[in-house]
């Protein structure tokens, strides 16, 4: 919606010095033939003079203006209304133009099409304050009068104006705080999902890890198994070899089974050797006893004999006689113990292959 701008009035004061060259008259017709730039210098160069004129910070505002210079005419206009001391018309043009220039540089900032498109804060708040500035001089404007229906439209215009950027600000931060929520829930989605590929990764892994132990063991066992089986073969086949090399050399079979032969009966001859010497010496022990147990029984007799009193010579000499009985039955026990070591000596000979095979009834010695 187009703003309806009163184009401020262009005041020419008689106070100008007449024999300048840009008298009221000249001046006047430059700035109907749009001079603008001319009329500027002038009035510049007569600031100098005079910089707290209210007349001429007007018309400086007014030439600004026409210029498209907002922020001089804003300066102008507003020099203009602060040294005019009472209300009257010139200070409610002032005011008026003071809005428009406002209302202008609100204009300027937000642009061609910026209600569709994204504001920077800093813009948007400035907008709304010089809009702010342009409804408060419209507002002055009206004081002094009412029925300016110019000003009255523009106050409309501007208050329209300042909702729409209060709303846009209010819009845009509650996106922006959207926004904000959702890149920080996207950012905690993104910690968790990567916290829960991590856990898979350590899962896959630690599953990995004991497919591989497994599968290190299955390997170990079926090569402990192979290994065994190996060996099973390796004596398998050294074994067939060996049936078949005696198959092929029955010598070598006869000879391996007469060796086998010779030394398990020279295991059972180292046997019975030993039985015969454990025998031998356990004999000599019995005869050692025996003749330890004579002697002893010797000894005893000739005591007793020594010990008969007077008149017992009978009687001795009966147990002398049983005396002489035991000690031949003694050496009848001797002859037969040697026969019979004799016997067993001579059998061990003959079972060693060194003598010949008894007649019948033969003795062994």
């Amino acid at each position: 919606m187009m703003i309806k701008f009163i184009i401020p009035v262009f005041f020419i004061f008689t106070s100008l010095n007449s024999f300048s060259p840009w008298g009221d008259y000249q001046l006047h017709q430059a700035f109907i033939n749009k001079d603008y730039n001319e009329v500027l210098d002038v009035l510049l160069q007569r600031q100098v003079e005079s910089p707290d004129d209210p007349k001429l910070n007007y018309n400086l505002g007014t030439i600004f203006y026409h210029l498209r210079q907002w922020e001089d005419a804003k300066n102008s206009f507003a020099r203009s209304v602060e040294n005019i001391s009472k209300e009257n018309n010139l200070k409610e043009q002032s005011y008026f133009n003071l809005g428009n220039s406002h209302y202008k540089i609100c204009q300027n900032m937000l642009g061609d099409g910026w209600e569709s498109r994204e504001l920077k804060p800093e813009e948007l708040d400035a907008a709304i304050n010089e809009i702010g500035i342009a409804i408060e001089s419209y507002k002055n404007t009206l004081i002094i009068n009412a029925e300016n229906q110019f000003a009255i439209d523009n106050k409309v215009l501007a208050e329209e104006l300042l909702r729409k950027l209060r709303e846009k600000k209010q819009k845009q931060e509650q996106q922006d705080k959207k926004q904000d929520d959702n890149g920080d829930n996207k950012q905690d989605k993104q910690q968790n999902d990567k916290n829960d590929k991590k856990d898979q990764d350590q899962q896959e892994s630690g599953q990995d890890q004991d497919d591989s132990q497994d599968k290190d063991s299955k390997d170990k066992d079926s090569q402990d198994k192979d290994s065994e089986s190996q060996k099973k073969q390796d004596k398998n086949k050294k074994r067939d070899e060996q049936n078949d090399s005696e198959q092929d050399d029955p010598e070598q079979g006869d000879k391996k089974e007469n060796e086998d032969t010779s030394e398990k009966q020279q295991d059972d001859e180292k046997k019975s050797d030993s039985a015969d010497d454990k025998e031998k010496e356990q004999e000599e022990k019995d005869e050692a006893s025996k003749e330890d147990k004579d002697q002893q029984e010797e000894d005893g007799d000739e005591k007793e004999e020594k010990s008969l009193p007077a008149g017992a010579g009978d009687t001795g000499e009966q147990e002398q006689e049983s005396m002489e009985e035991k000690g031949l039955r003694a050496l009848l026990d001797s002859l037969q113990n040697d026969e019979s070591n004799l016997q067993k000596k001579m059998l061990r000979q003959k079972s060693k292959g060194t003598g010949g095979a008894l007649g019948k009834g033969q003795k062994p010695w």
